[in-house]
C-alpha cells in the first residue's frame, strides 16, 4: 500500500514539474516499477554525474535483486549549463516488459543535478 501511495504523490509531482521528466515514476504509478526498482535506476544514473565530471558515453547497470529487474543508464549527451541527457533502458521483471526513456539533467549553481524539461 506504502508504495502506491508513494507512486501517486510521485506521478502527481510529474504532472506538475518537468516535460520528460517522470518516466520512471509513471512506470511507477503503472504498477510496472516497484519503488525499489526506481531507487535502483536512480542510483545509477547519479553515478554517471553526481561528484564526477560527466562523460559522454558512460554507462552504469543496476539490478534490484528483491523484483529481479535490471536496467542500465547512459550519458547520451553533454551540454551547456552544464547539461546532460541519459538513456535509460529497464526490464521490469514483474511485467516481463522493457521499457526505455530518455531524461535530462543540469546543475543547478549549487551544485545539485535537477531533472531538466527536454529541448
Amino acid at each position: 500500500m506504502t508504495g502506491r501511495i508513494l507512486a501517486g504523490a510521485l506521478a502527481l509531482a510529474v504532472v506538475a514539474g518537468p516535460a520528460g521528466a517522470g518516466w520512471l515514476a509513471n512506470s511507477l504509478a503503472d504498477g510496472d516499477f516497484d519503488n525499489s526498482d526506481y531507487q535502483a535506476a536512480r542510483d545509477a544514473g547519479a553515478t554517471l554525474y553526481d561528484g564526477v565530471d560527466p562523460a559522454l558515453g558512460a554507462m552504469a547497470e543496476w539490478a534490484n535483486a528483491e523484483t529481479g529487474s535490471t536496467g542500465t543508464v547512459e550519458i547520451t549527451e553533454i551540454g551547456e549549463g552544464p547539461c546532460i541527457r541519459l538513456h535509460h533502458i529497464a526490464t521490469i521483471a514483474a511485467k516481463g516488459k522493457t521499457v526505455e526513456a530518455n531524461g535530462r539533467r543540469c546543475q543547478g549553481d549549487d551544485g545539485r543535478w535537477l531533472i531538466a524539461p527536454e529541448q
